[in-house]
C-alpha cells in the first residue's frame, strides 16, 4: 500500500512537473487568443499613431523633446536587462553610476542644439549670450571627470556566494553601460539636426521602418517558404526570404510615391531656423511649441527643371567621375552613358576652397522630385540594413531569456522593441542628407561658425572670410 503524503509536504518533482505543464490549446482556442492579441497590438498601434500625429502637430521641439524621453526610456530598459536585485544590493550606488554616464552623454548630445537655439541663431547680435556655446563643451568635460572619477570610486571589493569578484561585475556593467550609450546617444545624436532640416527628415525614415516591417510580416505570412525553403536568420526563425525580400521591394514603391504625397506641406519641409525669442510678439510661450512655418520649397522638394534633376554629392565620390575643365571658376565634367541618361558633376571651388560637388542627372526625369531619389535611397537602406537593428535587439534578447525588453506597451513590449530599427535609419537620414541633400559637404553647424567667428578674431581676419562668403553668395561685403 503506497504511503500517503503528509498534509503540508513539498510535492514529489514528478508530480510538481505534471502540476505545471500547461494544456496544449484547442485549434478554436489558439486561434481566437491569436486574434485577441492582434486586435490588442492593432488598439494600441492606433494609439501610438495618434500619439505621433499630435506629436508632429505640436512642431519641431516638443518632437526633440519627445525623442530625448524616449531616449531614457530606452536606455532603461536595456540596463535593467543585466539587472538583477540580489546583485545589485551587495553592490549599491552603480546604477546611479549608470545613470550619470548616460546624463552626461545626453547633456554633451543636445547642450549645443540648446544653446544655438537660445542664441536665436546669431551669436554676433547677441554677444552677451555667446558664453552658453563656447561652455558647453568645458562644462561637458567637468562633468565627463566627474562621472569618471565618481565612476571609479564606486568600485567595492569583494565577493558573491557564487564566488565571482565585485570588480567583475562592475567592469560588465560598466562594459554594457558604454555599448548602451552607443547604441542610445551616439546614433540618435543626429535626430535633432534632422528635425531643425524639417519634419519630413524625421517622419518619412521612421515611416519606411514601419512599412517595411509590416510589408515583411504580411508578405512573410501569406508566402513564406513557398518559394525560397531555407532559414533565412536563426536569430529570428520567424523571418522568411519571401518577407525581406518582398517588404524590401513594396518598401521602395512607398519611398517614390510619399514624398509627392506630403511634399506640398510646408510643416513638413520648412526647417526651424531656431527657436522664437521669448516674449517675441503675441503668442507667448504658443510659439514655442507651435511655431508658424512659411518658406520656399527646398530644392529637393522642388520639381526637376526640364528633366534635370541636380543632387550635390560629397567631394570625395566626385573625384571619380570624369574630367575636369575649369570655366569661370567652376569646374564641370559631362559623361554620357546612353541617350537617356547622361550625368555631369560640378565642382565648385572659390580662393582655395573646395565646397562640394553638384551631381546632375537627365533625361527621364520629367515631373520628378529629387527627394524622391533620396526616399529610394533611403528606403534601400530601410529594407536591407535597418532591419539588422531588430536583429541585434533579438540577440540581446536571447542571450538574457527575455520575451520583451518591458511592457509599458500592451501586445507590444517595451520602447525598444519597437524602435530597434530607428536608430540606424536615423543616423543613414543624417549622414545622407549631409551627403546628398545640402549644399555643403562638411557637417558644420551654423552656431558653431558663428561661436567661433565671434571667438576674438581681429578685424583683418573677420574682413578676409566677409570677403570670401560675399564672393561665394555673389554680393558685395559692405
Amino acid at each position: 500500500m503506497p504511503a500517503r503524503r503528509r498534509r503540508g509536504a513539498s510535492p514529489s518533482p514528478m508530480s510538481s512537473s505534471r502540476s505545471v505543464t500547461p494544456e496544449p490549446l484547442s485549434p478554436a482556442a489558439a486561434a481566437a487568443a491569436k486574434r485577441a492579441k492582434m486586435m490588442l497590438r492593432t488598439k494600441w498601434a492606433l494609439i501610438m499613431t495618434a500619439m505621433t500625429a499630435g506629436v508632429l502637430w505640436a512642431g519641431h521641439l516638443v518632437v526633440c523633446v519627445a525623442t530625448a524621453v524616449l531616449q531614457c526610456q530606452v536606455f532603461r530598459e536595456l540596463v535593467n536587462v543585466r539587472y538583477k536585485a540580489e546583485e545589485a544590493a551587495e553592490v549599491p550606488n552603480f546604477r546611479t553610476v549608470q545613470w550619470c554616464i548616460f546624463f552626461v552623454a545626453m547633456f554633451y548630445t543636445y547642450g549645443s542644439v540648446l544653446a544655438g537655439l537660445a542664441l536665436g541663431g546669431d551669436v554676433v547680435a547677441k554677444p552677451q549670450r555667446g558664453w552658453l556655446i563656447s561652455a558647453h563643451l568645458f562644462v561637458s568635460f567637468c562633468l565627463y571627470v566627474c562621472v569618471f572619477v565618481l565612476t571609479v570610486l564606486s568600485f567595492k571589493k569583494g565577493k558573491f556566494a557564487s564566488g565571482r569578484s565585485y570588480y567583475r561585475y562592475q567592469m560588465g556593467q560598466l562594459a554594457w553601460t558604454v555599448l548602451t550609450c552607443c547604441v542610445v546617444v551616439i546614433q540618435m545624436r543626429y535626430v535633432v539636426h534632422n528635425v531643425s532640416q524639417g519634419l519630413f527628415w524625421w517622419l518619412f525614415p521612421s515611416s519606411l521602418v514601419i512599412v517595411n516591417d509590416t510589408c515583411a510580416y504580411f508578405v512573410g505570412f501569406f508566402l513564406g517558404r513557398k518559394i525560397i525553403n531555407r532559414e533565412f536568420l536563426s536569430l529570428s526563425p520567424n523571418k522568411t526570404w519571401e518577407g525581406f525580400i518582398g517588404g524590401g521591394l513594396l518598401t521602395c514603391i512607398y519611398g517614390c510615391i510619399a514624398p509627392t504625397l506630403i511634399f506640398h506641406h510646408a510643416w513638413m519641409y520648412c526647417p526651424l531656423e531656431s527657436m522664437p525669442p521669448w516674449g517675441a510678439e503675441s503668442r507667448g510661450m504658443m510659439r514655442y511649441l507651435v511655431p508658424e512655418l512659411a518658406c520656399e520649397p527646398p530644392q529637393s522638394f522642388q520639381p526637376c527643371a526640364q528633366g534635370t534633376c541636380t543632387m550635390p554629392i560629397p567631394a570625395s565620390v566626385g573625384y571619380l567621375f570624369g574630367e575636369d575643365q575649369t570655366i569661370l571658376g567652376y569646374t564641370m565634367s559631362t559623361r554620357t552613358r546612353d541617350p537617356t541618361w547622361a550625368a555631369s558633376r560640378v565642382r565648385v571651388e572659390e580662393a582655395g576652397y573646395e565646397l562640394g560637388f553638384m551631381y546632375q542627372l537627365e533625361g527621364v526625369f520629367n515631373g520628378m522630385l529629387p527627394v524622391q531619389f533620396h526616399g529610394i535611397l533611403l528606403a534601400m537602406f530601410a529594407s536591407a540594413i535597418a532591419p539588422f537593428g531588430g536583429f541585434f535587439a533579438s540577440l540581446v534578447k536571447r542571450a538574457y531569456n527575455k520575451k520583451d525588453f518591458d511592457e509599458v506597451i500592451p501586445g507590444h513590449g517595451g520602447i525598444m522593441d519597437r524602435m530597434d530599427c530607428q536608430f540606424l535609419i536615423s543616423l543613414c537620414t543624417y549622414v545622407h542628407m549631409a551627403a546628398f541633400v545640402r549644399r555643403s559637404t562638411g557637417l558644420v553647424q551654423t552656431e558653431s561658425v558663428m561661436a567661433w567667428m565671434s571667438s576674438g578674431l581681429d578685424k583683418s581676419t573677420l574682413l578676409t572670410i566677409c570677403e570670401h562668403a560675399a564672393k561665394l553668395a555673389g554680393k558685395s561685403c559692405s
